[in-house]
């Protein structure tokens, strides 16, 4: 009987009931109160699951804003900025995408102006494959240590990214054209763009560019104004 009589409380706390002498309560009039109760007030069971299904959602993307090991700070991705800056900025980008090359002229900004930004950069090709081409193009000039150079002048490039303007970015830059074909499809490259794409998944990041502030995902092109207003509002929390 005390087993019924705490869960009778826990269900009446629960959906706000309030019935006086609960502990002269059997099982049979537990389950009749409830039952009348939720039947009288058919949203309360909505809004519950509503509440849970927010509660597992915010318990998952905790478990992906916090862990390095599910790759969203994975530490192989390349970084710009401030290696060790206290507001760490995440992008999911293709080469081929138009609001993704005006975007970097953001984020170069916002690094030339804050020096405790840690900008990290995820190949996200999903408009061609020549995007993905060009994601492990650039992956690959990472082994060489040569990434940064090599995705500026990517985002800078006038016309389409393939394999042509892969090969045309990389001589100007004085690069070893041979070792990045190589390294392009490496088993270490591929593994790196895949694990981009099931962090994009879990987030539900399906288009570029988008951008990962500490623990807020933003969608699209943002302006330099707003991207530096979120990192200070970050820094602030």
């Amino acid at each position: 009987m005390k087993k019924i009589l705490i869960s009778a409380i826990s269900i009446f706390v629960a959906f706000n009931i309030n019935i006086a002498n609960a502990s002269e309560l059997t099982k049979s009039d537990v389950e009749n109160i409830v039952k009348e109760y939720i039947t009288n007030n058919p949203e309360i069971i909505g809004k519950s699951l509503a509440d849970y299904q927010l509660k597992l959602e915010n318990k998952r993307k905790a478990s992906i804003f916090s862990e390095s090991e599910n790759g969203l700070y994975n530490g192989k991705s390349p970084v710009f900025g401030n290696k060790d800056g206290d507001v760490r900025l995440v992008e999911f980008f293709d080469y081929n995408c138009g609001y993704c090359r005006k975007s970097f002229k953001n984020v170069n900004d916002l690094v030339a102006v804050d020096k405790n930004v840690k900008v990290i950069f995820k190949e996200f090709p999903i408009l061609s494959a020549e995007s993905v081409t060009a994601a492990k193009w650039a992956l690959a000039a990472h082994k060489q240590d040569r990434y940064v150079e090599f995705h500026t002048a990517l985002m800078n490039y006038n016309g389409r990214i393939n394999v042509r303007a892969l090969e045309e970015v990389a001589e100007s830059l004085g690069m070893n054209v041979k070792r990045l074909k190589q390294d392009s499809v490496s088993k270490e490259v591929e593994d790196e763009i895949n694990r981009n794409r099931a962090v994009a998944r879990e987030l539900k990041i399906s288009g570029t560019p988008a951008f990962v502030v500490e623990n807020e995902v933003i969608s699209g092109a943002i302006a330099l104004s707003d991207l530096k207003n979120v990192v200070i509002s970050k820094r602030k929390k």
